[in-house]
């Protein structure tokens, strides 16, 4: 009777009648890749590993594929824009702690990966940034035309801003919270270099406050009177 029991069990685990357990999860990561601080996003299902991650500076997602989980092993791919594969994860996923290295399939570069389970939900980017944006409505009596061109090029986000007294581009960075989103225009400090020019990002939406208080004063874009510059894509 036990012999007959263990062929019966052997041809069901062949036939995939009887399958090991695979463990199904999504979970955010917080940590570091080398020195830089990144947040990562990870899905399991059925072994299977994809994801995002980004660093915390730059705010734009960065896509994970191909991944597997095998004895505590993780391996998976991140891919650029045109979703070749450019750098390996290699990392032990072990009571929710990620330890492990970064590697550049171009360069061969490495750097150490180290991660944990965070229970922090940061905002998702909206779908569709670029675009053309443009004043929707002012609250000075004088003209307050800001026009800001977004476009996505090879991975990256550029602007290029236009009003009446000038005309700059550069690039753009998000900081992302739990909280909300912040568009960074790089190399716009405004007209009393208050730092780079940032506004709250929403879907189809930017806005920038221009101008502080008594406690706090700074001007931004001196061109437009209006404090709260909202921006709207057209």
């Amino acid at each position: 009777m036990k012999y007959l029991f263990l062929l019966s069990s052997i041809f069901l685990l062949f036939n995939g009648s009887i399958n090991p357990k695979k463990e199904n999860f999504e979970h955010n990561y917080a940590g570091k890749i080398g020195k830089y601080t990144v947040y990562m996003n990870l899905k399991a299902r059925n072994n299977t590993i994809s994801g995002t991650y980004f660093y915390a500076n730059k705010g734009i997602e960065i896509n994970l594929t191909d991944g597997k989980v095998e004895n505590d092993r993780l391996t998976c791919f991140e891919t650029d824009y045109l979703k070749n594969k450019t750098a390996k994860i290699t990392a032990t996923l072990k009571n929710g702690v990620l330890n492990g290295t970064w590697k550049n399939l171009v360069t061969q570069k490495e750097l150490p990966v180290q991660l944990q389970v965070s229970k922090l939900k940061y905002k998702p980017l909206p779908k569709q940034i670029a675009g053309n944006y443009s004043v929707s409505n002012t609250e000075s009596e004088g003209n307050c035309k800001i026009d800001i061109k977004i476009s996505y090029v090879k991975g990256e986000y550029l602007y290029f801003l236009k009003t009446d007294k000038r005309k700059r581009n550069g690039k753009i960075y998000f900081s992302r919270s739990e909280d909300g989103n912040y568009i960074t225009f790089s190399g716009l400090p405004g007209d009393e270099n208050q730092g780079d020019l940032q506004g709250l990002l929403n879907e189809g939406k930017i806005s920038i406050q221009n101008y502080g208080n008594s406690m706090n004063e700074y001007v931004r874009l001196s061109e437009c009177g209006d404090k709260y510059i909202h921006l709207v894509k057209k």
